[in-house]
């Protein structure tokens, strides 16, 4: 199916009740991290992770709206304006791996770093993320929607809590030495990643 077609086929009411329906609060923006569900509730398949962060990239700014929210008018010019089928802008860095989580809580536990402004794994709950998952992976996307205004781990939990399972969590691997010297330095840029690094989790259990 051609997506940009069809996109620019549906009408104004189908865009507006596809955002309301992930309107959770009702406040008239939709949270970035909900956009993947949104795009698919007028096209399938779903967006792959490399699509959100490339088509963020693209939507026009308003100042109206919130950090790390889109208003209807992004959301519909992400819908009729901008084709979905398009081969993706960019890959993963090896160091970029993701994590499809299906169950209702986190198997690890996070905190900020407030001097990088970075939110990264304080610890692993479930034993079936040893070896995948360390303590100071970096989070940088949620259902590929960058982190971006979002530093504080305790905001950040909140959010997800209300997210429709599974959810999609991208991180990049990283060293305690290396966020001990202040040396990270990450751009959520989608140019700056390369190569494709993908691992998917459907059945784990998960505390925290």
């Amino acid at each position: 199916m051609d997506t940009h077609s069809e996109g620019k086929k549906l009408s104004e009411n189908e865009i507006k009740e596809a955002f309301s329906k992930y309107d959770a609060d009702g406040s008239l923006d939709l949270d970035q991290f909900e956009l993947s569900s949104a795009i698919s509730n007028l096209f399938n398949p779903q967006p792959s992770t490399t699509q959100i962060m490339s088509r963020m990239k693209k939507v026009p700014k308003d100042e109206t709206s919130r950090p790390n929210h889109l208003t209807l008018n992004q959301f519909n010019h992400l819908v009729r304006e901008i084709d979905w089928e398009a081969s993706d802008s960019f890959d993963f860095d090896e160091d970029v791996f993701e994590l499809t989580l299906a169950k209702e809580k986190l198997g690890f536990r996070v905190k900020s770093v407030e001097k990088l402004g970075l939110i990264v794994v304080s610890k692993i709950v479930d034993s079936d993320l040893n070896g995948v998952l360390s303590p100071d992976d970096v989070l940088i996307a949620i259902n590929g929607a960058p982190l971006g205004f979002i530093t504080d781990h305790k905001v950040l939990r909140k959010k997800v809590k209300g997210l429709k399972r599974p959810v999609k969590v991208t991180f990049s691997r990283n060293h305690e030495h290396t966020l001990q010297n202040n040396t990270l330095s990450m751009s959520f840029d989608a140019g700056t990643f390369t190569g494709n690094t993908s691992i998917s989790y459907s059945s784990l259990s998960l505390t925290g």
